[in-house]
């Protein structure tokens, strides 16, 4: 009951938050406010996505329907006419109490589940052209519906190659960020808070929420955008590094002057068989090489080979040491 009321809550929030943006004189201090309340929670965002998202699904509905528009009249306080957005969250408050199962709001929408273990890839096909690929231990929701195409990204990585459709517009969640594609090809990579993008092709609009507010920002093809809660940096990668971002997509793992500890994290990521970095200055040491993504032993014979270490099995662990 408590959960229901907060949805609520936040549901008439949020409609106060749009009905303010529209019917009142917005200036840089609401936009920031409005930020900070968006950045509190991931339940903001999301609830604030979805009204907005209602309300512009109801415009489009009205405009098929060719209802004249309504007249423009100056802005009053009092009184004020009652917000569109509020008639929106009024219809979750009736949902609600009628006893119709609610969509928590700090999860993403029902869908099917689709997941892989670890080592594992999978390739979706979707009956509107689109493909999504799952990397190692990756869980997605998705919603491809005559109304919607939605996906969430649990955990893990995904490449995306979506059918641009303007009436449907593919929306990826993941974290406290989404990503609206403009026809595109991109990787997502999450790991907890953080979030890795690179746009491949086309153009895709981030939208995360940070500690400072609600970042938007348009990638074009070659760059790479970071997320997490203190910021979104831009940055555009050498070739080499692009190619070895999606080099899982062959089974392969793509190192340039890597870290051996970044190259030991990569490879526990695919198998069951972890590597350990013992004591010791190892974990600094760089590596090149395209290596086989499901077996470690090349891998450790190479660091034994190049670097003189040495490698000593224990149950289902590798450890490296001088």
């Amino acid at each position: 009951m408590n959960d229901t009321k907060t949805a609520l809550e936040i549901e008439a929030q949020a409609a106060a938050w749009l009905d303010r943006r529209h019917l009142w004189d917005w200036d840089d201090e609401n936009q920031t406010q409005l930020n900070a309340w968006l950045a509190q929670d991931t339940a903001h965002l999301v609830t604030y996505l979805r009204l907005e998202s209602a309300w512009m699904r109801l415009e489009r509905l009205n405009a098929l329907k060719r209802q004249p528009p309504m007249r423009a009249t100056a802005p009053q306080r009092t009184p004020r006419r009652r917000s569109p957005y509020a008639k929106v969250a009024a219809a979750f408050v009736v949902l609600a109490a009628a006893g119709v199962a609610a969509i928590p709001f700090n999860k993403p929408e029902p869908g099917r589940v689709y997941a892989t273990p670890v080592g594992a890839r999978e390739t979706l096909a979707f009956s509107d052209g689109s493909q999504i690929e799952l990397n190692t231990n990756t869980i997605l929701r998705a919603v491809i519906a005559h109304d919607k195409r939605t996906a969430a990204l649990e955990q893990g990585e995904a490449y995306f190659q979506i059918k641009h459709d303007s009436t449907r517009p593919f929306i990826v969640i993941a974290g406290k960020s989404r990503l609206i594609d403009l026809g595109t090809k991109f990787s997502v990579r999450r790991d907890g808070d953080r979030l890795q993008v690179t746009l491949m092709d086309g153009r895709v609009e981030l939208q995360s929420a940070t500690n400072a507010g609600l970042r938007k920002v348009t990638l074009s093809p070659g760059e790479t955008a970071l997320a997490t809660p203190q910021g979104v940096t831009i940055t555009r990668p050498k070739r080499e590094k692009l190619d070895s971002v999606l080099a899982w997509r062959k089974g392969v793992l793509m190192f340039q002057h890597t870290t051996l500890a970044e190259a030991v994290a990569e490879f526990n990521r695919y198998n069951e068989r972890k590597i350990v970095i013992g004591e010791g200055p190892i974990g600094r040491l760089t590596i090149n090489g395209t290596f086989p993504s499901n077996d470690v032993e090349p891998f450790v014979e190479v660091t034994r080979a190049v670097f003189g270490l040495e490698a000593k099995k224990r149950d289902d662990e590798i450890v490296l040491t001088r």
